[in-house]
């Protein structure tokens, strides 16, 4: 094989990348639009009773390769005494996966503080990082549809906008809430509430 021949291959094998790269992500946009609606109607869902911090363990187990490769540290402060209560279980991962994963995105040669707590019957959860933090104007906006707010300078983060926006209504079906505190070049605190009522029995 000749120098143009090589040259021409690997040109290929660029390209050919490039295709499975845009794929995957438009495959994972179709997946994104997909959840949005459907928390948007009354769908079935399969409720068990599950242990929160449970979730929050494995996803901080998951993610925390992709923490080592910013240099950045995750630690939990998980309360013991928080109850089991119904939920769609893969709706939270859904939640923590995508706040956590926001936090190291924007989060490099920091620390990340996951923390949970129960108190006056509500269930707390908090992420507080170290990063770059989100303007005032961005914050406004953070939980719309297709808002992709990247924190300040860190530029393209190939978000597809929604994950958020699907966050916050997965929160909102447990009666809950979602609040961001943020600070540029201070830090993110998203903190997530989540009542437990005695008679879960509508789940």
């Amino acid at each position: 094989m000749n120098t143009y021949e090589k040259d021409q291959s690997k040109i290929q094998i660029h390209l050919q990348d490039i295709c499975r790269r845009n794929i995957s992500r438009l495959q994972n946009l179709v997946n994104q639009v997909m959840d949005y609606h459907r928390y948007d109607q009354k769908n079935v869902k399969h409720y068990t009773l599950e242990q929160i911090n449970d979730i929050i363990t494995e996803v901080v187990q998951d993610l925390s390769p992709v923490a080592y490769t910013q240099r950045t540290k995750i630690t939990c402060d998980l309360h013991k005494n928080i109850p089991m209560f119904k939920m769609e279980k893969e709706s939270f991962r859904r939640v923590f996966l995508n706040l956590l994963n926001n936090a190291i995105k924007f989060t490099e040669n920091g620390t990340i503080t996951v923390t949970s707590m129960f108190q006056n019957k509500t269930i707390t959860i908090s992420f507080k990082d170290t990063g770059m933090g989100i303007s005032k104007d961005k914050l406004t906006h953070i939980f719309e549809p297709f808002s992709c707010a990247s924190r300040e300078t860190k530029g393209n983060t190939n978000g597809s906008g929604l994950g958020l926006s699907i966050t916050k209504k997965i929160v909102e079906s447990y009666g809950g809430s979602i609040k961001i505190d943020s600070h540029p070049n201070t830090g993110t605190d998203v903190v997530v509430t989540i009542p437990i009522t005695t008679n879960q029995d509508e789940f």
